[in-house]
């Protein structure tokens, strides 16, 4: 039991101090905006109290903050308590859930949601962003896009095959790190060819401006 708490403790304090650290404040800032925001009385000690949590303070262990308070760590960070206590490595379990269904990191989602998600919905250029994004996706000529995107993937381990590069057959070495160049800069070329269709597809009134 005492391992499992331990664990527990170690997460939350690293993540703790990590979303604290990430939004650029130190122990009082994020007292002050807590209680700004939640009309709370918090000080820097109890902050330090819950960025500690499982170590020796007077010879008793610090403990994890009530409930209810973890609730507002977490929703002012706007991440899920399993987060913080390492249920998850994703910041919200609806995330974890996301990333699990398309396949890709969490941080890519997260970059994809700042087109998706805004604090102004209903704003013009928020409503743009958005919009070029679906228009993207949306493409019939994404496919294309994406066959070249994997083309030039499988080519990401060249500068790793020029590192092990030795003097058994250097001259069949040379020549085989020359041809990969060479399809690479191919890859690159129709990669950028499949963008431009996307773009005269999505924007065919500017596709001769």
């Amino acid at each position: 039991m005492n391992d499992i708490y331990d664990q527990k403790s170690t997460i939350w304090n690293k993540r703790l101090r990590k979303c604290i650290s990430n939004n650029q404040l130190n122990q009082t800032a994020f007292a002050n905006a807590l209680n700004k925001k939640y009309f709370q009385s918090f000080t820097q000690k109890d902050v330090s109290r819950w960025v500690n949590v499982g170590s020796t303070n007077r010879k008793e262990q610090v403990g994890f903050p009530k409930f209810q308070t973890m609730i507002m760590i977490a929703d002012f960070f706007e991440v899920d308590i399993g987060y913080l206590t390492g249920e998850t490595d994703s910041s919200t379990f609806s995330l974890e859930k996301t990333s699990e269904y398309l396949q890709m990191s969490p941080v890519a989602i997260q970059n994809l949601r700042q087109f998706t998600v805004s604090s102004y919905p209903n704003s013009l250029m928020f409503n743009h962003k958005r919009e070029a994004l679906n228009n993207f996706f949306a493409a019939d000529n994404i496919g294309i896009f994406y066959q070249n995107l994997e083309d030039l993937y499988s080519l990401s381990n060249l500068s790793e095959i020029r590192s092990n590069v030795n003097s058994d057959g250097l001259d069949d070495t040379i020549d085989y790190l020359r041809r990969l160049e060479y399809e690479s800069k191919v890859y690159k070329y129709e990669l950028n060819e499949s963008l431009i269709l996307i773009l005269d597809e999505v924007y065919p009134d500017l596709k001769n401006m």
